[in-house]
């Protein structure tokens, strides 16, 4: 069966963004990769899908890596594949970001795990802006069933989150890992932070305050 795949959640990449033309070589481990069942769907309940979500590990291009699974109408491969570099949409990189600023350091667990890449799958699925995980009326194109309800539960707190975090604060960047055949994954990595103008100040008030002694103390010699 086409869906019948294990998806997961593919987490805090440390790698440099490589240029977008380049070619990278993701292998995964499923040996290191433990899945939890879900039951989503993504067309207002019409259909289900039951699909294995939790955090996936593997290399990209010799480097070990983590990540989440972008779509669900394209089978997983255990097996090393080429990828390339390809942008999100500016909606779905915005909240992706905040969601990782709020949630990349949470996920110490599967359950956990599971939360984020439905949260992941929320974003990347979603038409509307309700952001709301658990299956029901007015719970738009994507969701997942009851009994998940822990996970659903903090994916829609983590989303709440994200979408109230000042624009200040985040501190992650994500793309697309694309294949045309395979499942599509995220490649995310942290961005330096701005210093905030107090920052400055201080920082400027410190150099002054060197600078003074310095020429205070070549007088004395």
């Amino acid at each position: 069966m086409k869906y019948a795949f294990k998806a997961g959640a593919l987490l805090l990449a440390i790698l440099p963004f490589a240029p977008l033309a380049q070619a990278l070589n993701l292998d995964l481990n499923p040996s290191q990769s433990p899945l939890s069942n879900a039951t989503v769907t993504t067309n207002g309940g019409q259909s289900w899908l039951n699909v294995g979500a939790g955090t996936l590990k593997g290399t990209l291009d010799g480097k070990s890596f983590s990540t989440y699974c972008v779509e669900l109408n394209q089978p997983l491969s255990w097996d090393a594949t080429h990828y390339t570099l390809a942008s999100f949409s500016a909606a779905d990189s915005n909240m992706l970001n905040r969601l990782y600023t709020v949630a990349n350091d949470k996920v110490t667990n599967l359950a956990a795990g599971l939360a984020f890449q439905l949260a992941v799958w929320e974003i990347v699925s979603e038409a509307q802006d309700s952001f709301k995980v658990q299956y029901g009326n007015g719970s738009g194109n994507f969701g997942a069933s009851s009994w998940t309800s822990t996970a659903n539960n903090t994916a829609t707190q983590w989303l709440n989150e994200a979408k109230n975090l000042d624009a200040s604060k985040v501190t992650w960047n994500t793309q697309r890992l694309t294949n045309a055949y395979k499942q599509d994954f995220i490649l995310a990595s942290t961005v330096a932070a701005v210093p905030e103008p107090e920052t400055y100040a201080m920082m400027l008030a410190a150099m002054a305050l060197m600078g003074a002694i310095a020429r205070r103390r070549s007088r004395k010699l």
